[in-house]
């Protein structure tokens, strides 16, 4: 089946609210890899990681009259993403109109593709990133700020956002408060590649309920290890809260000890598609590739792209999808997955749209 054919055809991964004017823009972010780096473009005018400022994330910027801040880098997979640029450097507060634009997984889609447990990993992953960019930090309960302990837990010493232990049977417990019934409760925690540290499984419950267990040891049936030796990323877990008010969410660590390190939890408090100064996600879809094999996974990947972007959306987050599988074809890539400069202008304007 033909690139310009067979693909084309399928559904579009757009969605999200529809704003009478342009929105206002505090902050502009961009995370992903190369293609966000603007690589292949020219000149190459930028700095560190940053290719090319002629690429879609320096044109959308431009355009947006923002300095381009393009946090990336060529090779990047979703756990490079959460772990390195993510959390050590977004912090979303209300009032503060920040605006992030994420598109990533190329590569997860190109070196894993779905082998058992690869797109597991790349969507836990991308979804603690987008969670996290997401909601404002008065929805979040962050592990340092937990007081009611038992063991030994001290500040994660990587993220200081976190709360560690490696002591067996230590508990972590907080109040989450749900505006109203069926919310969901997410929840970040540090994951590892075996070896990497020793590690436990902790179990999740509320109102004295356990609802789910954590391992810090990645348990998706596939390695973590990126293309860059990162074998270590973020995951975000997902529980349903039936009732509206206050929940006791307990994170309790097995009899067995070893390194556990919960980040944070958080609900949805209202509906902020609606509210002036929200933090704003435009996700972009896995674009397309030149092969039609790389193409059939990447198609996987945007599945479960749109489906994870759904539910963030049906449960207030203010997340725009946008289509950047289809707003190109084979003839507007430099190689076998880069854009040249008409691909990226194309990229860039339907991240313009999207705003």
């Amino acid at each position: 089946m033909g690139c310009g054919s067979g693909y084309v055809s399928g559904p579009s991964l757009s969605t999200g609210p529809s704003y009478g004017a342009k929105r206002p823009i505090g902050t502009l972010m961009n995370f992903g890899d190369s293609i966000t780096c603007g690589y292949t473009s020219s000149p190459a005018d930028g700095t560190g990681n940053i290719y090319s400022n002629e690429g879609y994330a320096g044109q959308v910027s431009t355009t947006m009259e923002k300095v381009p801040h393009n946090l990336c880098h060529s090779g990047d997979m979703a756990a490079d993403m959460a772990r390195l640029w993510v959390y050590p450097n977004t912090n979303s507060v209300m009032g503060k109109d920040q605006v992030y634009t994420v598109m990533i997984g190329t590569n997860d889609a190109n070196r894993c593709g779905d082998s058992n447990g690869c797109m597991d990993n790349w969507q836990r992953s991308v979804g603690a990133a987008i969670a996290w960019l997401a909601l404002p930090d008065r929805d979040k309960v962050l592990g340092s700020a937990i007081t009611n302990t038992s063991g030994s837990w001290s500040a994660d010493s990587d993220l200081p956002i976190g709360l560690s232990t490696t002591d067996a049977n230590a508990t972590a417990t907080f109040t989450i408060d749900a505006a109203s019934a069926d919310k969901t409760l997410y929840l970040a925690y540090r994951v590892f590649d075996p070896g990497l540290r020793n590690t436990t499984q902790a179990t999740v419950s509320i109102d004295g309920a356990a609802v789910g267990q954590l391992s810090s040891a990645v348990d998706t049936g596939h390695l973590i290890a990126t293309l860059w030796s990162t074998r270590e990323s973020i995951f975000l877990a997902q529980y349903s809260l039936s009732s509206a008010g206050k929940h006791t969410v307990t994170v309790s660590t097995a009899s067995t000890g070893g390194f556990f390190s919960f980040l944070w939890a958080g609900v949805c408090g209202e509906n902020y598609n609606n509210v002036p100064g929200a933090p704003s996600v435009l996700l972009g879809s896995v674009p397309r590739a030149k092969a039609d094999d790389l193409n059939y996974e990447i198609l996987l990947y945007n599945m479960r792209f749109l489906d994870m972007a759904r539910k963030f959306q049906q449960q207030g987050m203010n997340i725009t999808t946008v289509d950047t599988f289809h707003v190109y074809d084979t003839s507007d890539l430099s190689d076998d997955v880069h854009p040249n400069l008409v691909g990226h202008t194309k990229l860039a304007a339907a991240f313009r749209a999207a705003f």
